[in-house]
């Protein structure tokens, strides 16, 4: 920005016309020229866009926006008061909105509080930058002043610090998106260069339509959230980790998380998640719960489990820390036969580990039994195995304890030699396999061994790596498998 205003003035002082996108696009190319490496500098292209939409668009929402909330024209009585009430408005929006392309796909949110969190906290940040500029010119005049100043920013620094992490906390506080960047970026580009060949003044009719689209808009994000769904299990694809959630109409539980904030963010949106009811984190891997702290501020949700003892022993993991901020009433555990109702079909119960546990490693996975009782009898159609990352010698303990048939097992440890045996594959006759797993990840996962083992069962294997996000459908007398990619050489029943 400061380049670009240098370049635009100095081409006023030779004769030329200050025409400021100019000299944006002529500093940006002797950037890009000067070291080429900045195209791939995500801060470059921020600062592009959010410069570019500040001098071209920003006096044009600026009026939209008092138009809007105030019925009355800038060009009207008491313009100058409405300016510098909505001029910071306006340059907020449109930076937000100038970046949202950017942004929306490389972070999986759109912000909704953004513009009300830069109004609170830019005065808080420029009192704090210009008076530590103060404050260090005081130090060879006097050091001990420029001290007290010092500790005084400080504590405003505190404040914005505070006021952004509250903000962040609020239900619904940010969005999230699943978008490609390549479209958004092509229909970013479309939408604004209609804008600057119609620019709309603002007046009563551009006012009704953008309220018009607004109200439309939001019930249409409203109506696609609450659709109605049935039972349902869906494997969401979030690389190489776990993330699933079992739902039946309004209700949901998450059980892990994955990885990866972005990932988890885009499996959500991509599956209409917008309010979930707990969250059942099966042990301590990052693989698990490493994207736990996503869901603060996006899809509010009210509980979070771990294991029996977990949170005494593992007091100080990150997941931990994360389930605090999330639960308001504080983290709960679940132990060996402990039930969750997701709803009147549909239950969870844990069936291993039998003991409380300490470390929470794979062998310690919470395992659930997922039941699906379609006519509320008591006798459930359909049951899954959902392990975490347990491996064979605790699927053993599991069968040992209480034999079962599952027609649907999640294999533990995302396929990994010893997840599992043919003789408990056919002990449990097991139908469909679920694979949760990475595309060519560094681990092999999975493994040669356990693919001959699904396939000698005669078992339809289903893997997030091929088929993207896998929803099973429970109905009374079948399940019905829907994927996002179709491989050829996997079969389906």
């Amino acid at each position: 920005a400061c380049a670009m205003t240098l370049a635009a003035n100095t081409a006023r002082l030779v004769g030329r016309r200050n025409h400021t996108p100019s000299a944006l696009s002529l500093v940006a190319c002797i950037m890009l020229l000067a070291w080429p490496p900045t195209a791939a500098s995500i801060g470059f292209w921020l600062s592009v866009f959010a410069v570019f939409g500040l001098t071209v668009f920003c006096p044009l929402i600026t009026a939209h926006l008092i138009c809007l909330f105030t019925g009355r024209s800038q060009s009207g009585p008491g313009r100058k008061w409405l300016g510098r009430v909505f001029e910071p408005a306006g340059l907020t929006v449109t930076a937000q909105l100038f970046t949202l392309p950017l942004t929306a796909p490389l972070f999986a949110t759109i912000s909704l509080i953004s513009p009300l969190a830069n109004l609170l906290a830019a005065p808080l940040v420029t009192l704090m930058v210009g008076g530590g500029i103060v404050a260090a010119c005081l130090v060879p005049l006097c050091s001990d002043l420029s001290l007290v100043v010092f500790r005084l920013l400080c504590l405003v620094g505190q404040a914005a610090a505070q006021l952004s992490e509250w903000l962040s906390g609020i239900p619904y506080a940010s969005w999230p998106v699943a978008v490609d960047m390549v479209p958004t970026l092509l229909l970013f580009l479309l939408l604004a260069a209609l804008l600057y060949l119609l620019w709309p003044q603002p007046g009563p009719r551009p006012r009704l339509g953008l309220a018009l689209m607004l109200v439309a808009a939001v019930c249409a994000n409203v109506l696609c959230l609450n659709l109605p769904t049935g039972a349902q299990l869906i494997v969401m694809d979030v690389g190489q980790g776990d993330a699933l959630i079992i739902r039946d109409g309004r209700n949901c539980v998450l059980i892990d998380t994955g990885p990866d904030e972005k990932a988890l963010l885009r499996a959500l949106a991509r599956n209409n998640i917008s309010h979930i009811d707990a969250v059942v984190l099966t042990h301590l891997d990052l693989d698990h719960c490493g994207a736990l702290s996503a869901l603060r501020g996006t899809i509010p949700t009210e509980d979070v489990f771990f294991a029996a003892d977990l949170l005494t022993y593992q007091a100080d993991d990150a997941a931990v820390s994360a389930a605090a901020w999330l639960d308001a009433d504080g983290a709960s555990e679940l132990a060996s036969q402990d039930q969750l109702l997701v709803s009147g079909q549909l239950t969870l119960t844990v069936v291993w580990p039998a003991e409380p546990v300490r470390e929470g490693g794979n062998d310690q996975s919470l395992c659930l039994r997922l039941s699906y009782d379609c006519n509320l009898d008591g006798q459930p159609e359909t049951q899954a195995l959902l392990t975490g990352d347990a491996e064979l010698p605790e699927l053993r303990l599991i069968l040992a304890d209480d034999p079962q048939t599952y027609q649907v097992l999640k294999v533990g440890h995302h396929g990994s030699n010893d997840a599992i045996g043919l003789e408990e594959l056919q002990l449990m006759r097991t139908e469909i396999a679920l694979i949760c797993v990475g595309a060519d990840n560094y681990y092999g996962h999975p493994t040669a061994q356990t693919l001959t083992t699904l396939e000698a069962a005669d078992v339809a294997l289903f893997r997030t790596d091929l088929h993207g996000d896998i929803t099973l459908d429970f109905g009374p007398t079948a399940i019905q498998v829907s994927y996002d990619s179709i491989a050829p050489e996997l079969t389906s029943r």
